[in-house]
């Protein structure tokens, strides 16, 4: 009986996150900081929903993060970092996100979550461009090496 109870129990928790939005947040090297299944209200903007996540993990004024609806300025004093490089390149450092997968050139409070079957993942990253040239459009991960 134990074992068909505790059967039942992981196919229902299964279930329940199975239709719920992964919600992800990554520091450098890919380390999992937030990593959960929510149900969330479709109707509310990712700026919405990432500050509310943010809060629940370290608490309103806890000064360990920095972030309104639009998105994340630090977490763990990973902050948007300006560098310039050699030859007049340049280096933009800070929160970047994606949705399933999906870079979005958008703010977080202009975009609105479709399904509970999404897959939200904020992530340290940066983007570079030329001398005289336009930003990168896509966000790169960085890795603890490439902010030397």
């Amino acid at each position: 009986m134990k074992k068909y109870l505790m059967s039942v129990l992981i196919v229902l928790g299964w279930a329940a996150s199975a239709h719920a939005v992964e919600f992800i947040l990554e520091g450098i090297n890919h380390e999992k900081w937030i990593q959960e299944n929510i149900k969330v209200d479709l109707s509310r903007s990712l700026g919405d929903i990432t500050l509310e996540r943010l809060i629940a993990k370290y608490g309103q004024d806890s000064g360990r993060f920095e972030a309104d609806e639009s998105g994340i300025a630090e977490i763990g004093g990973l902050r948007t970092v300006f560098q310039p490089l050699n030859g007049g390149s340049q280096r933009l450092f800070g929160w970047c996100f994606e949705v399933n997968g999906v870079n979005l050139d958008s703010l977080a409070d202009e975009v609105f979550l479709t399904s509970q079957k999404d897959r939200v993942r904020w992530y340290y990253g940066s983007i570079s461009r030329e001398a005289g040239g336009t930003w990168d459009t896509v966000c790169v991960p960085v890795e603890r090496r490439a902010m030397n």
